[in-house]
């Protein structure tokens, strides 16, 4: 028998409160869609990283998303034929295919040599542009070089009459290659038709490609 009921009856309701919790927030194992900075990770809802990000962020554009996926397919070429490589990127990204092209997944303060490295390195295809100029570059016969050590397929895509093989270092790596001839037509844009399926039959035999969206 309590002698104290009142003050009995305060310490349970002390106890009470005591014991009382919250229910877990129930965590969504859906990926939350939110808007990242350049380089940033799309988090899981719930993921304690996300007090990390900060109110200040920018849209994703394809460009983004392709840096933290795998780039199957390494685009070297000479810059004479940016527009045309540009064009034929896009063509590809329709096409369910994702490809490293420098101006696409480079910004500012990054290593020319190093995006390179990591672009051929994780390619599955290198879709080699060529030209007379594309021969006697440094960096386009660096990038074949190292595709070649890598053991990583070559794709020689033909835009300007060339001797074939293109004398100098290109020679050894692309006397065995086939070659798409795209320097026949004139036209400001060459991938379409039947070289342009051709192109598209021969990449798919190295990449597996996801379908396209």
């Amino acid at each position: 028998m309590s002698i104290f009921p009142a003050e009995t009856e305060n310490v349970k309701r002390r106890l009470g409160r005591l014991t009382v919790t919250e229910p877990p927030q129930k965590q969504d194992d859906d990926v939350k869609k939110i808007q990242a900075p350049e380089g940033a990770m799309a988090i899981k809802k719930g993921d304690s990283r996300t007090s990390a990000l900060t109110a200040r962020v920018e849209p994703m554009v394809r460009s983004d998303v392709t840096k933290t996926e795998h780039n199957a397919v390494f685009l070297s070429y000479q810059w004479d034929h940016q527009d045309k490589v540009l064009l034929l990127h896009d063509r590809l990204q329709e096409r369910g295919y994702s490809c490293w092209m420098d101006i696409k997944q480079m910004g500012g303060g990054d290593s020319l040599y190093e995006m390179m490295d990591k672009g051929i390195r994780g390619a599955k295809v290198v879709v080699s542009c060529v030209t007379p100029p594309y021969a006697e570059s440094k960096n386009c016969r660096d990038e074949v070089a190292l595709a070649r050590n890598l053991n990583t397929p070559i794709i020689p895509v033909m835009l300007e009459k060339t001797t074939w093989p293109p004398p100098g270092p290109m020679s050894i790596p692309f006397a065995q290659l086939l070659y798409i001839n795209m320097a026949k037509g004139q036209d400001e844009d060459p991938w379409k038709g039947a070289l342009f399926e051709e192109l598209v039959r021969m990449i798919d035999s190295f990449v597996k490609r996801p379908k396209a969206k």
